[in-house]
């Protein structure tokens, strides 16, 4: 797909989370900041319409980069990431696939499984950031072909912190429990995909 969009309702979920992060100012500055002015007190709507190029969410996750500074800007989009699930989950439940899933009286291997599972394909459904589960002996792969955190970008390192946040929140509500959550490929560093690694042994 040359031109790849995402549905409205992903960017104004990325900036709801951004602002209970760091507040209605700070969003403004980065907004400000990425030559994005058009979206400062006009989010777009909370619909799945594929309206947003991919490019203006990496252009705001870079934007939050430049402005923190690297180490300040990872812990950021984590959360801001964390706050993206918990938004889309209470606004747009089907889209993440989790609607009606009796996840807590699972084992904790079923539970990491069926949610991560039940993300990706909602992802893939909804908001065109194709993406499925891989298990495999000591934990399980997630895998992205497309991702909105580092389309069009070059990096040295793994930039796609807001997939993190999103993996460590849902499997947090799903089971209770903490992970390591890793990203070991990236597009935006010349990878196929951009691909996280989730043991299955929790941290706590």
């Amino acid at each position: 797909m040359s031109n790849p969009m995402l549905p409205n309702a992903a960017l104004r979920v990325l900036f709801l989370s951004m602002e209970e992060v760091m507040g209605q100012h700070g969003v403004n500055a980065v907004l400000n900041a990425a030559r994005l002015a058009r979206f400062v007190n006009n989010y777009p709507p909370a619909d799945l319409e594929p309206c947003v190029p991919f490019e203006d969410y990496a252009t705001v996750v870079k934007a939050v980069e430049d402005f923190y500074g690297p180490r300040a800007a990872r812990a950021q989009l984590i959360r801001v990431g964390r706050a993206t699930f918990q938004y889309a989950l209470k606004e747009h439940p089907a889209t993440l696939g989790l609607a009606g899933v009796a996840l807590k009286v699972m084992p904790l291997n079923m539970q990491m499984k069926a949610v991560l599972g039940n993300v990706a394909a909602g992802m893939t459904r909804d908001l065109h950031e194709s993406a499925h589960v891989e298990e495999q002996a000591d934990g399980f792969v997630y895998v992205k072909d497309m991702c909105g955190a580092c389309q069009g970008r070059q990096a040295e390192r793994p930039v796609c912190f807001t997939t993190v946040g999103a993996i460590l929140a849902s499997l947090k509500w799903a089971t209770g429990k903490g992970f390591d959550v890793t990203e070991t490929v990236c597009r935006a560093m010349g990878g196929s995909t951009c691909t996280f690694h989730i043991p299955k042994t929790p941290l706590d």
